[in-house]
């Protein structure tokens, strides 16, 4: 595990979250 693993989790969560809250605002139209 080095430097790549942690930046590519990083990625993944930023994803996540930036899809929960387009999911949210989705909704909420």
């Amino acid at each position: 595990g080095g430097p790549h693993n942690h930046t590519i989790g990083g990625l993944a969560v930023c994803l996540k979250h930036a899809q929960s809250a387009e999911f949210k605002a989705y909704q909420e139209q």
